[in-house]
Parts: C-alpha cells; structure tokens; sequence
C-alpha cells in the first residue's frame, strides 16, 4: 500500500481539501489501519508512507499492529523514484 500525500511527523498526514488544509491526526491513521485490516487480522504485505516526515518512529508506531513491512523518510521531500503504477510486459 502506498500512502501518497502531505505529511507533518506528529502533526498527522494526509490532507483534507474540504475543510481546507487540515491533516488526518495520527491517532486517526491508526484507527483507519486496524479498520482497513480488521485490527490486525489481514495485514498490509508492505506500507510506503511517501509523506513528509512520516517515517519517524511515531509514524510508524501507528501501522505498528497493521502491517508487516513499513518504508517512509523521516526527513521533508517526496521520495518520486517510486512507481505508483504498473505496465503489463508485451
């Protein structure tokens, strides 16, 4: 699973335009990774959090019951070299 958005450490990830600008607190990633997994039953193979700042040890604390693998920088910057796609061979 890749999660591509704005990342801010502790202050949370993951943006939401409407109201504008306000980023999904890290509890709340959390919660929406045990729900997405059944709390652990059906973890994610690999997590990339390819988010600011969301590599840090409390980032990935929140994925911590949820996936088995977990990639992400703890620095600012978008890792791009990444492919978010995939292409059939010929």
């Amino acid at each position: 699973m890749i999660l591509k958005d704005h990342g801010d450490g502790l202050g949370g990830a993951i943006t939401d335009w409407n109201p504008c600008c306000v980023d999904m607190p890290l509890r709340n990633l959390s919660d929406a990774f045990n729900t997405a997994t059944s709390n652990g039953v059906d973890k994610i193979d690999v997590l990339y959090m390819d988010a600011c700042l969301m590599g840090t040890i409390e980032g990935v604390y929140q994925a911590r019951h949820s996936v088995d693998y977990c990639v992400g920088k703890e620095n600012t910057g978008w890792a791009t070299a990444v492919a978010t796609s995939s292409t059939s061979p010929e």
